[in-house]
C-alpha cells in the first residue's frame, strides 16, 4: 500500500510539475500537513538554493542531511530556521561535480515534542551553469 501511495505521489509530482508555472509545492504522502518548495529556476550548482519547508504549529524539524543520488557527494548538513509559527527555511550551497545533472535526497528528522516522528524524505536535482 505505501508503495502505491509513493508511486501515485510522484507521479502526480512530475505531472503537476509539468504542468504549472508556478513553484511546486510536494506534499509529504504520510501527513497532509507536511509539504517542501524549491525554486526550479535557482538549482544551479554553486548558488544559493533555498528549501521552504511547511509543517504543522506543534512539529519541528531536526538538523537534516543532503546525499547525492547518482554519485556519492558525503552528507552536507541542512539547518533550519524557524520563519514563522509553520513555515522554516534553509539555505544551500551545492558544490559542482562531474554529473551535468546531479540528483540529491534531503533526509529531514522530525520532532514533536519529544516524540521522534518518521523523517520527511524528498529529492531534486541540481544542473552545471
Amino acid at each position: 500500500m505505501k508503495t502505491k501511495v509513493f508511486i501515485f505521489v510522484v507521479c502526480s509530482m512530475v505531472f503537476l510539475y509539468g504542468c504549472s508555472d508556478k513553484v511546486p509545492q510536494v506534499q509529504h504522502s504520510a501527513d497532509t500537513k507536511i509539504f517542501h518548495q524549491i525554486d526550479p529556476d535557482q538549482t544551479m550548482v554553486e548558488q544559493p538554493i533555498l528549501i521552504q519547508l511547511t509543517l504543522p504549529e506543534q512539529v519541528q524539524p531536526q538538523l537534516s542531511k543532503v546525499t547525492g543520488v547518482n554519485m556519492y557527494m558525503g552528507a552536507i548538513p541542512l539547518v533550519w530556521q524557524q520563519q514563522t509559527q509553520t513555515r522554516w527555511q534553509a539555505e544551500l550551497l551545492l558544490g559542482a561535480c562531474a554529473e551535468p545533472l546531479m540528483q540529491w535526497r534531503v533526509t529531514v528528522p522530525l520532532l514533536n515534542g519529544e516524540q521522534q516522528l518518521s523523517p520527511y524524505v524528498f529529492e531534486f536535482s541540481t544542473k552545471q551553469h
